[in-house]
């Protein structure tokens, strides 16, 4: 009894230290507790280390996190209060890619090339053929964060009568509203306004037709700006003068001790996104079969190991050089299994042989993705081969046991769908690959296998 106390103590130990807050500096140090108050001021919160309550200045602070992850809270200076920066279209697309969220909701971009046909009598405006192929790979990267909410402003041109430019940007705004939403995007993810000249994000004036792209949300992430924090300084007492009744030495009066503050804020400064994490780590099984249409002497057992069905696992490692480029690095291990069974004339088992091929292998490739999720990755590396072959004990001849390795290239490649969750990563991949084979084993063909590899993995979410 009292030991299953002691592992229900620990465990709830356990839960109660996991399930706290997390608070990151703008040095990215961690410190666990209890937040119990944040103000643009001043974050206050239990500390897990002193088991005391502490305090750090809001401008000293990246970003907060509560227990369950729930709610992340970006902390920005209040001097970068609207203040966004601009960013080309390319570099707004990577940092939705990336989920680079801090550069996002501080950032815009303005499209020039997006243009909409002369409205027809009793019709809207509409956008272009060219306009609709353009603005059609931004629908997919929209309709595949449903985390992230966007402002589209279409601005209007001051030359002309105010009343028709006004009309002619809502009827555009009616276009690219409808046109988006029959890309599958929520109508609550998109909101899109109308606005006279202007300036845009980069200091200029929008020319006419310029629209304007902002991510004005991100669910489970809110902002906090953080104002210049001055701790307060307790007054000192003033001293009375002497009386003359007093005696002429008087006792020293120890002068009041300053409060110490264990965190001292400086001006604030403008917070620069910190660089993208552009990588991902995989592990993942796979199941293998030989393709015996071209491989036919490895299956048969009288020529070759006699092996059809294989298994194995291993892991993935992706660095992302474009949000839709990367380099990928694998290593991995399969084997293939067969036993073979000699029967008498009675057809009662004599002896058995075992053949298990084993492949180490280890290869490098290009991550290229057709669609943010979808993507083809081509292979190219070498394999140890390994084929061991033993028999039973009831061998007449007792246990044999062969060993045969041989070091071979490799070529392939695979096809694979990617489900993002956050940090969470599942790939779904199938794959082909090519041993160019010349003599192994007393085999001269080729070795061409196909599968599945299903892969769980982590990408960590810029911050």
């Amino acid at each position: 009894m009292r030991v299953y106390i002691y592992l229900f103590l620990c465990l709830t130990g356990s839960t109660v230290g996991f399930a706290q807050d997390r608070i990151i500096t703008k040095e990215n140090d961690k410190i666990p507790g209890k937040i119990t108050s944040a103000s643009s001021h001043l974050i206050r919160f239990l500390n897990r280390f002193t088991n005391q309550p502490d305090s750090i200045a809001t401008g000293l602070v990246q970003e907060f996190r509560y227990n369950d992850d729930s709610l992340r809270v970006l902390v920005i200076p209040e001097v970068d209060r609207n203040q966004f920066s601009s960013l080309t279209p390319g570099e707004f697309m990577e940092a939705i890619y990336f989920t680079d969220y801090a550069m996002l909701l501080q950032s815009k971009t303005v499209r020039y090339d997006l243009s909409f046909t002369s409205p027809q009598t009793g019709k809207g405006s509409r956008l272009t053929p060219e306009s609709r192929t353009k603005l059609a790979a931004w629908a997919t990267t929209f309709r595949a964060h449903p985390e992230l909410s966007f402002t589209i402003t279409l601005y209007w041109d001051s030359v002309g009568a105010a009343a028709s430019n006004q009309l002619n940007a809502k009827n555009r705004a009616n276009a690219l509203r409808t046109f988006l939403h029959s890309r599958g995007i929520p109508p609550g993810n998109i909101t899109i306004t109308t606005q006279g000249k202007a300036e845009s994000a980069g200091g200029k004036l929008t020319p006419k037709h310029g629209i304007e792209f902002r991510c004005s949300a991100v669910k489970g992430i809110a902002i906090l700006y953080a104002a210049p924090y001055i701790p307060s300084q307790r007054p000192e007492r003033p001293r009375s003068a002497p009386s003359q009744t007093q005696a002429s030495v008087q006792a020293p009066v120890s002068s009041p001790v300053p409060l110490t503050q264990t965190y001292t804020p400086s001006e604030p400064v403008r917070s620069q996104p910190a660089s993208p994490k552009r990588y991902s780590i995989t592990a993942y099984a796979e199941g293998l079969y030989t393709f015996q249409t071209l491989s036919g002497d490895w299956v048969d057992p009288n020529i070759g190991p006699g092996v059809l069905q294989g298994f194995g696992g291993g892991l993935f490692y992706t660095y992302y050089l474009r949000p839709r480029i990367g380099l990928t690095a694998q290593i991995g291990y399969s084997t293939w299994t067969v036993r073979r069974r000699y029967l008498n004339e009675k057809e009662v088992v004599m002896f058995t042989n075992d053949q298990v091929l084993g492949r180490f292998s280890t290869q490098i490739g290009v991550r290229l993705y057709a669609k943010s999720a979808v993507y083809i990755q081509p292979m190219v590396g070498g394999q140890q081969l390994t084929l061991t072959s033993q028999n039973s004990e009831t061998h007449p001849y007792g246990v044999n046991k062969q060993v045969f390795k041989s070091f071979l290239g490799t070529v392939g490649g695979s096809v694979g769908y990617e489900i993002r969750r956050q940090s969470l990563l599942i790939d779904v991949a199938a794959q082909y690959y090519l041993i160019p084979n010349k003599a192994f084993a007393g085999v001269t063909q080729p070795l061409h296998f196909f599968g599945l590899r299903i892969g769980i993995g982590y990408r960590p979410q810029n911050q």
